[in-house]
């Protein structure tokens, strides 16, 4: 996966009026895409390597910024639905395992309640700055693995990825039945984005790389 994001693609359709402001945040991020290794070197120096991390919100920067990183070496997605209500999260991160969990601040309320429940997960990270001080944020942990990086940190350089191993795991809309846990990895998402060359245009924007046209966590 990468590889593949690092190809300079955009794969899918231009996006409908109503998503522009999605597809604003990825030329954004395909403009900024150094954010993911600060991103991605802080969370590898703070014990989250290798860790089952999720990630709940809208389309945006940030959800872009923290699915990638994650994604790309440091440990195992967990991209919830945002539309759950509050007991379906505690339940979703439960049976995910989470380990740390990336989120918008309209979650604050949540996050804290799961934080007198949930002992597993030990970091919370808010993708605003208008957290009232109560967690880190997105930007926090970027200017921190900047950081890092200017010092000469290479925890993370020499990360080898299995392509085989466990990379996401992805809830279905548990329609018809408790939701079940899809497992995916490095490989399999990649085959799919390969699958995906076959049957669509693909566009190029800018110096743009990969990224998912959708809702995210689908």
């Amino acid at each position: 996966m990468k590889k593949n994001i690092e190809s300079r693609l955009f794969i899918g359709r231009p996006f409908p009026a109503g998503l522009m402001n999605a597809q604003k945040s990825f030329m954004e991020a395909n403009q900024q895409m150094e954010n993911d290794e600060t991103f991605q070197k802080f969370l590898a120096d703070h014990n989250l390597e290798n860790k089952r991390i999720a990630i709940i919100g809208k389309n945006r920067y940030e959800w872009a910024i923290a699915f990638v990183s994650i994604l790309c070496g440091v440990g195992i997605t967990v991209p919830l639905d945002k539309g759950l209500p509050e007991q379906e999260i505690i339940l979703s991160l439960e049976r995910a395992k989470a380990d740390a969990i990336v989120f918008e601040s309209e979650y604050s309320n949540i996050m804290e309640n799961i934080q007198k429940s949930n002992s597993r997960i030990t970091t919370y990270i808010c993708m605003d700055s208008n957290c009232d001080g109560k967690f880190k944020t997105v930007a926090d942990f970027i200017n921190e693995g900047t950081e890092l990086l200017k010092a000469g940190n290479t925890n993370y350089d020499n990360h080898k990825i299995d392509p085989n191993a466990i990379a996401s795991i992805i809830f279905t809309s548990g329609t018809t039945s408790m939701s079940k846990a899809v497992m995916l990895s490095n490989k399999n998402i990649a085959s799919n984005i390969y699958n995906i060359n076959l049957a669509e245009k693909i566009y190029l924007i800018g110096s743009g790389k990969i990224h998912f046209s959708g809702v995210f966590h689908h």
